[in-house]
């Protein structure tokens, strides 16, 4: 049983106190609140969300002693919701495609890096191909500046295309060897330790959290990427300042 004692005054706010908190601020209270109270059945000390109904003529507060149990059954139903959308959604997103380009990644991987490479180094890139910048470009220019026979690997569905094509062309024309690739993320996940997992998310079996799905997906990928092929991984806005190779 918890004694919540409420001051309600002539103003749009009020405060809530607990009772035995309450003895040290009794000289404190303006002369014009009233003093409404409160009884609850709960165990704990926690001060939780209250509905109320304030009467200040007839001094009666009415407290909804269903509220705690409707909030938790909220939440509940807001969390299976979550799952729910999570699995109609999941096989729909862009980055867990598989098409005809995605498998011809695994020959591609073995070619590119079949040309005399110092060191492979890989990115990933899940935003909209418009969206690669000079940042980006910067980027990847300085691990040829520390690496000139390095080869350079971007793991994207988007930047894998004629846009995406010319906007590395600079680079290209320079003699530097970088490539854009639509990664195949059920063959990169194959035989893995994040395969069950992925499946487990597939089937609701896993909470999908509060990180953004192509956030998760795209830590994966550069993970399991370095599981199959090993190499360096670099972000797309990490500057090479010197040579990696040990």
């Amino acid at each position: 049983m918890t004694t919540t004692k409420i001051f309600v005054c002539p103003i749009v706010s009020f405060l809530i106190f607990r009772w035995n908190r309450l003895p040290s601020l009794k000289n404190k209270i303006p002369n014009r609140c009233r003093l409404l109270t409160v009884t609850r059945n709960i165990k704990s000390d926690v001060v939780l969300p209250l509905s109320l109904t304030v009467s200040t003529k007839n001094n009666i507060v009415d407290g909804d002693s269903e509220h705690q149990n409707s909030l938790a059954s909220s939440l509940g139903a807001r969390e299976k919701r979550g799952i729910g959308k999570f699995r109609r959604k999941l096989p729909e997103h862009e980055i867990l495609k598989s098409d005809e380009l995605t498998k011809k990644f695994h020959g591609r991987v073995l070619e590119f890096f079949n040309r005399g490479c110092e060191l492979h180094f890989f990115m990933t890139w899940i935003s909209k191909v418009g969206s690669f910048g000079r940042r980006e470009i910067m980027a990847a220019e300085s691990v040829f500046k520390a690496h000139p026979n390095g080869c350079l690997m971007i793991l994207s569905r988007t930047m894998d295309s004629v846009q995406g094509y010319r906007i590395l062309k600079p680079l290209l024309d320079r003699g530097f060897k970088v490539i854009a690739v639509a990664p195949d993320f059920p063959f990169l996940v194959k035989n893995t330790p994040a395969e069950a997992w992925l499946d487990d998310m597939k089937s609701g079996k896993k909470d999908p959290g509060v990180i953004p799905l192509a956030q998760n997906l795209s830590n994966l990928m550069r993970l399991v990427v370095l599981y199959k092929y090993g190499g360096v991984y670099l972000d797309t806005d990490f500057i090479v300042m010197r040579s990696l190779k040990g």
